[in-house]
């Protein structure tokens, strides 16, 4: 099984909640990582978390063109 980590790609610094100091950057990356089902906390998502949550992301984006583009803008890849 594939782990993915992305603590070392994610910045929740402009996070609006992070700015106002109504959470920590630990809290916001614990709530990024929630959007893959990462419901256990334990930091880590596997492989078929980032599908699904991607499958779901692709159908309101209009050609695979765009969503690969806003892919590598993300992630910035």
């Amino acid at each position: 099984m594939v782990i993915l980590t992305c603590r070392g790609v994610f910045n929740g610094l402009s996070h609006p909640q992070v700015i106002s100091g109504e959470i920590t950057l630990d809290q916001a990356f614990d709530q990024f990582l929630k959007n893959f089902n990462d419901r256990n906390s334990q930091g880590k998502i596997n492989k078929m978390e980032w599908d699904n949550f991607y499958a779901a992301v692709s159908y309101s984006i209009y050609n695979d063109e765009h969503f690969v583009s806003c892919v590598k803008t993300v992630w910035k890849l």
